[in-house]
């Protein structure tokens, strides 16, 4: 074990280079800090308590700080690709000799134990002027260099990219370099990209130099494309993109939205012209585009995904303030948002940045993702178990339970909101043995809001009358199409036994019973013996027994 610092035994030879320095002259929050050994061995390196991870070329942690210390290196050109070289570390290697194979000049500085800089290239210069530079001709030899370039773009959106650097960025990708990038290499420098604060810059930049077409060239088809100005004031798809992005950028979004947001409107690239500026049918292309490029680039499973559901659905989700229970569950279920609520979140996100990501429709307000997100709370409220264990007591079994799930869900969406239910709930006084049946009602058709007298009873309503809208009090009253009470809760004793029997719309008879007595009366009758198929328009639920009749029109009063 070694009783002193490494970084105290190697003193004098240790100088902090690349990112921890340029951010320190900016004023930006240092991630963390490189270091670079000059005139040192692999072997005093081991002597002196580092811990070699290198496989390329000597680099060692610091076994405390887990910071990178390399020998100082130079590399030379030998084949194609950013693989295609060769490193030679040596205790003979100047500081500026490493500094000289650095991508561009602000991050090409360094500085020494003493805190002075060492800037060969002019890096603080470049940094006062906002510009991106190469810092050698040996730039156009390392295609990942075109990459980081761009990204460095993303990251300081006022940064102007120097003429001479663009034009050795178009040499890279005229040799044919830009095609000799791996997948995984590509997706890392991409991804690093769409996370900084201008990411399309990051774009621009590549569209610029001419490796877009390259490397995404289902994107780089976005420019030129129009679009109908009602909907796109900007006009050109490709514009449209990069403000998008911005969007994603604005709202701190993460990954997977960032990625989604990028591949939505791939479809609208491969519009034929005689159709512009329309994209009908644009959804399903872009999706099948989407899952071409995550293959092509080898795309994390969850940004895959998430891409495929935005490039499908975002054209129904903004078209869901007008949709109906129904089908807004359907839309639910396309997007899996049941089983995965947080994916569902992250693709209402991307959504809202593609509708602002509009030129002068920054801030507007998109009052679909708050609908959704409260739709899809409701659907996941229901009881799923209980609405099942009920269908099998009906003798459902198979699909028939399914779909008796669904309608639950469906009917959970129909329902008002808990504001409205609230004066309902208060006046109701229900035995807990009810409570599941009152889950499980159905809802009533459109024929059964048609004004309608019930058939009269000598019952007795003990508490309340539910019904499928909620709870009726004991005052309640209903009044048909004449005006008249055609419902009231009444005082007196069922004195006799009464069987009623009502026809549903398949045919089926099914018995209800008034009870004789008011204990029997308020024991709640089973409904196993009912069927999802028979179910009448309405179900009115009184003192735990089950009566089906036709609602009529409710005036109600508490």
């Amino acid at each position: 074990m070694h009783r002193t610092d490494p970084h105290q035994r190697l003193a004098g030879r240790c100088f902090e280079v690349g990112g921890c320095v340029r951010d320190a002259l900016l004023g930006r929050p240092i991630a963390d800090r490189d270091w670079v050994v000059v005139g040192a061995t692999p072997q005093e390196m081991l002597e002196a308590g580092f811990r070699p991870v290198g496989k390329d070329f000597p680099v060692f942690l610091h076994p405390q700080t887990q910071e990178e210390y390399a020998l100082a290196r130079t590399e030379r050109k030998f084949g194609r690709g950013y693989h295609g070289f060769t490193f030679h570390a040596d205790p003979g290697v100047t500081l500026e000799q490493d500094l000289a194979r650095r991508d561009l000049t602000i991050n090409a500085m360094a500085r020494r134990p003493d805190g002075s800089l060492v800037d060969p290239f002019g890096g603080q210069r470049d940094l006062r002027e906002c510009r991106l530079r190469h810092v050698s001709h040996a730039f156009a030899e390392d295609p990942v260099r075109l990459l980081r370039t761009a990204r460095f773009a993303a990251r300081f959106g006022d940064f102007d990219l120097a003429p001479d650097t663009l034009a050795l960025m178009q040499r890279l990708v005229d040799d044919g370099e830009v095609d000799a990038l791996v997948p995984e290499r590509v997706w890392q420098e991409l991804a690093k990209g769409l996370m900084e604060p201008w990411p399309r810059r990051m774009f621009e930049v590549l569209r610029a130099c001419g490796a877009l077409a390259r490397l995404l060239p289902e994107v780089d088809a976005l420019w030129g494309v129009p679009q109908p100005l009602a909907h796109h004031p900007e006009g050109d798809t490709g514009e449209h993109l990069l403000l998008v992005l911005q969007q994603c950028a604005r709202a701190q979004a993460p990954l997977t939205v960032r990625w989604a947001c990028l591949m939505h409107d791939l479809g609208k690239g491969t519009t034929p012209r005689d159709e512009w500026p329309r994209h009908i049918g644009h959804e399903q292309r872009s999706a099948r585009l989407a899952q071409r490029v995550a293959e092509r680039l080898k795309v994390p499973s969850d940004c895959r995904e998430l891409a495929d559901v935005v490039a499908r659905e975002h054209g129904h989700v903004h078209a869901s303030g007008g949709l109906g229970p129904d089908a807004t569950l359907r839309l639910l279920e396309r997007c899996d948002a049941l089983r995965r609520p947080q994916r569902f979140v992250q693709a209402l996100q991307a959504c809202e940045c593609d509708a602002r990501g509009r030129t002068g429709l920054e801030d507007r307000p998109y009052p679909q993702a708050p609908r959704l997100q409260a739709a899809l709370e409701t659907v996941l409220a229901v009881d799923t178990a209980e609405v099942a264990a009920l269908a099998q007591r009906q003798g459902l079994a198979g699909p028939a339970i399914g779909q008796s799930v669904r309608q639950a869900r469906v009917r959970s969406l129909a329902e008002p909101g808990p504001a409205a239910a609230a004066p309902y709930r208060a006046a109701a006084r229900l035995s807990s043995a009810a409570q599941p049946a009152l889950s499980a009602l159905p809802p009533a058709s459109p024929q059964a809001l048609r004004p309608r007298r019930p058939s009269s009873h000598s019952g007795r309503h003990d508490g309340a009358c539910i019904n499928w809208r909620g709870v009726w009090p004991r005052s309640a009253s209903c009044t048909s199409r004449s005006g008249v009470g055609a419902f009231r809760p009444r005082a007196d004793r069922c004195r006799q036994r009464i069987w009623r029997s009502v026809s549903s719309s398949c045919g089926a008879r099914v018995r209800c019973s008034w009870a004789r007595s008011r204990s029997s009366c308020n024991r709640p009758r089973p409904l196993s013996a009912w069927r999802a198929r028979c179910w009448p328009s309405s179900t009115t639920l009184c003192c735990g027994c089950v009566r089906r009749w036709r609602r009529p029109r409710c005036g109600a009063t508490s």
